[in-house]
């Protein structure tokens, strides 16, 4: 919602609160959508009531000591309200950026998406499918978040990818995580190589939504992906993956498993790297204590805070 709609609707709640829990979400950032200003707002307001706030397993992405959205944003997040915060990927920066009131809680947190298939119902059945699912992205993306490349280039990549995968005996499948520029990019593709159209081996999927697309993941053999929770929810189904990466929360999803080897950077966008890889990659073995902490850290804040 706009900020308005939040000061007009949503603002007027959370003064008779006595807890109020962030749960998921890329939120401690402060180079897109803004949700420095609504959390510098809801954690002066609780400041003013009384609330407890607190944060559970969200994402820390960035950090800018001379950056003053930034600094709006550090100072939101250290007022005394705010009781504890755990993180699901950069916990390093969390602690040692953005920490400053020693009196708030921070733990690491494995992200929600461990539980995709418990939530959805999935499993994967693609063992023996013969398809190679192909994540999509909007080009544009690399640059507002890492490094530029050249978007002639990207279309080019997933056209010979697709022959690539086609080549070694097996389907390929575009798909993407359903919002509409990624949408959009599978159309451009195929009205920049309409020789796809004819390759009787290759698809698209579109997902209606997340049960969907979780589904589908699940009956791949293998897959590409580039939307990080893509890369999630198959690695944590035991589904083998390598992701482009466009962001360092990838990375560093990629350490926490054990599977550093499957994030490729920009030098390694090529259909002969990334088929290499992909072939080569490992499934991933759950840790069932980590992926227990986004409860058990819930399950902590509920009992020791918002009781006033």
């Amino acid at each position: 919602p706009s900020y308005k709609y939040y000061a007009q609707h949503e603002r007027p709640k959370l003064k008779e609160a006595d807890l109020i829990l962030f749960c998921g979400g890329g939120l401690i950032k402060f180079h897109q959508q803004n949700f420095h200003y609504y959390l510098d707002d809801i954690t002066r307001l609780a400041q003013e009531t009384g609330a407890d706030v607190v944060f559970n397993a969200v994402g820390v992405e960035g950090y800018s000591a001379r950056n003053p959205e930034c600094i709006l944003l550090k100072k939101a997040i250290n007022r005394p309200c705010v009781k504890m915060i755990t993180c699901r990927d950069d916990y390093a920066s969390l602690v040692r950026d953005y920490k400053v009131n020693p009196d708030v809680i921070m733990k690491p947190s494995c992200d929600p998406a461990f539980w995709a298939a418990e939530t959805y119902q999935a499993s994967w059945e693609g063992r023996q499918s013969g398809v190679i699912g192909l994540n999509v992205i909007r080009p544009n993306i690399f640059k507002e978040y890492m490094y530029r490349i050249n978007g002639a280039e990207f279309y080019q990549l997933y056209h010979d990818l697709a022959q690539k995968i086609v080549s070694l005996g097996y389907r390929a499948e575009f798909f993407c995580n359903g919002t509409p520029q990624d949408k959009r990019f599978i159309e451009q593709l195929y009205q920049k190589h309409p020789d796809l159209q004819d390759m009787r081996d290759v698809s698209v999927f579109e997902p209606e939504n997340a049960t969907a697309l979780v589904h589908r993941i699940a009956q791949y053999e293998r897959f590409m992906a580039v939307r990080l929770h893509a890369s999630i929810v198959g690695t944590v189904m035991g589904i083998p993956n390598v992701s482009l990466v466009w962001n360092k929360k990838q990375p560093l999803f990629g350490e926490q498993v054990g599977l550093p080897e499957n994030y490729l950077l920009k030098a390694d966008f090529n259909a002969d790297t990334i088929c290499e890889r992909l072939f080569a990659a490992r499934s991933y073995q759950m840790d069932e204590a980590y992926k227990q902490t986004v409860f058990d850290n819930l399950k902590y804040m509920i009992e020791h805070f918002g009781r006033r």
